[in-house]
């Protein structure tokens, strides 16, 4: 038996996207609570739950479909740049009061670097895809209701 306000996704389990919205939302305002060293470690398990969680959702709309390829696309993103952080590529330095992800020891990157806030806003966009998602949701109960009313 399925609960009716759980998502038409398969599988359908435990897969609740107001749930992924909420540890989604939670992990990203922890991330950026204190930034250390640990960063982009704590960055890849914020990054790879989600994009794991995005491959396992087969949405049967043609909106979430879309909303479901563009989180895929970001979170992949973001936990590639993640583990070439953890490997030592990037790194982090501190400026007077902020942080920059830097590399300088690796050619193919620039050497200047960008402020930390940036990926943090990036890491953001999931939080508001994930929002989305939820939102277009259609709930069982939804189908089940529009299917009486016909």
């Amino acid at each position: 038996m399925v609960h009716p306000l759980s998502s038409t996704d398969n599988p359908n389990m435990a897969a609740h996207l107001g749930f992924r919205f909420l540890y989604t939302c939670i992990a990203w305002i922890v991330l950026g609570f204190k930034i250390s060293e640990g960063f982009f470690l704590s960055m890849c398990f914020f990054a790879l739950p989600v994009f794991m969680d995005c491959l396992k959702f087969t949405p049967l709309n043609k909106a979430r479909k879309n909303i479901i390829l563009v989180e895929t696309i970001v979170s992949g993103m973001l936990f590639v740049v993640s583990v070439i952080g953890v490997i030592g590529i990037y790194v982090l330095e501190k400026n007077d009061e902020s942080w920059k992800i830097v590399t300088k020891n690796f050619v193919g990157f620039l050497p200047s670097g960008f402020d930390i806030s940036v990926m943090w806003c990036l890491l953001g966009a999931i939080v508001i895809i994930t929002m989305v998602d939820w939102i277009c949701n259609e709930a069982k109960i939804d189908k089940i209701n529009l299917k009486r009313e016909e």
